[in-house]
């Protein structure tokens, strides 16, 4: 559980870097680029297990189905 949770801080902190966000939203279409309002209400962050531990496969912003 810790180490999902540093994962989770070090995608959190670099998500948030203006430099960061400025080298994105280069390649990111007009519609994307506005403040938004709200930091998401349906972010995932899936994991896969392995014998070195919890990898990070993806960063899910959007709701699944069914939910």
């Amino acid at each position: 559980m810790q180490a999902q949770l540093a994962v989770i801080a070090a995608a959190e902190t670099a998500i948030a870097n203006p430099a960061y966000q400025e080298r994105v939203l280069r390649y990111a279409p007009e519609s994307a680029r506005f403040p938004a309002k709200a930091h998401g209400v349906f972010v995932g962050y899936d994991f896969h297990l392995s014998p070195d531990g919890p990898k990070l496969i993806e960063i899910n912003s959007t709701p699944a189905a069914g939910c």
